[in-house]
């Protein structure tokens, strides 16, 4: 049976995580829980944001959403399932140069990494702001087609900088909806010393930047 922390049902496996890794688990969930009742999600089901295989929140039924950490701080985006099909956000601190050098294969190709010829923008920060959005895309697009995909899944087709907004192309078929060379189009912001991003897909279909 799961334990309840101010409401908020914790799962018994907490018990043997870190300190930190128990409050930002106890925060992102407390988050949620006030966010669905505003939707108007009751207040035990509110509290009952699972987990699954892949450590990804399961929402209640009728209802999407996203959680994103940071730091001390968590962000937390909720949706009826009758407008939105899936949410997805992500907020990163800026990224060490020295780390962009050290892992910018495995995030990006070396076109998407052209792009940052036309901008005045470091390799950390160009870099970071490609793996927030590609973790934000990730995280709009697996509880739709239940697989991992890889940072090199999706590339970069479109920089927009002025509009904050980045098109991607997905490189692989996910499933017979999600195929290869559909595009999703994430945003982004820089608030606070963070990079934001997120991807919103109405019900209908319909892509929405959010």
């Amino acid at each position: 049976n799961e334990g309840g922390t101010l409401g908020v049902n914790i799962p018994p496996a907490s018990a043997t995580w870190a300190i930190g890794r128990q409050a930002e688990f106890l925060a992102g969930r407390l988050a949620a829980k006030l966010a669905l009742e505003k939707l108007g999600c009751a207040p035990d089901l509110a509290g009952r944001v699972g987990t699954n295989p892949g450590r990804a929140p399961v929402w209640p039924s009728g209802f999407v959403g996203s959680i994103a950490h940071s730091g001390p701080f968590v962000w937390v985006t909720v949706a009826r399932s009758d407008a939105y099909r899936s949410l997805g956000q992500d907020v990163e601190v800026r990224m060490p140069d020295s780390t962009a050098e050290k892992v910018a294969e495995r995030i990006a190709t070396p076109a998407e990494l052209a792009f940052r010829r036309g901008t005045s923008m470091q390799p950390g920060e160009f870099l970071g702001l490609i793996f927030s959005a590609k973790e934000a895309l990730y995280k709009t697009l697996n509880p739709l087609v239940d697989q991992y995909f890889d940072f090199l899944d999706a590339t970069v087709v479109e920089l927009d900088l002025k509009g904050e907004s980045i098109l991607f192309r997905l490189e692989r078929e996910l499933n017979g909806e999600f195929a290869k060379g559909t595009e999703y189009r994430v945003c982004f912001a820089w608030l606070d010393g963070r990079t934001h991003t997120a991807l919103a897909i109405r019900t209908k279909g319909l892509l929405e930047n959010n």
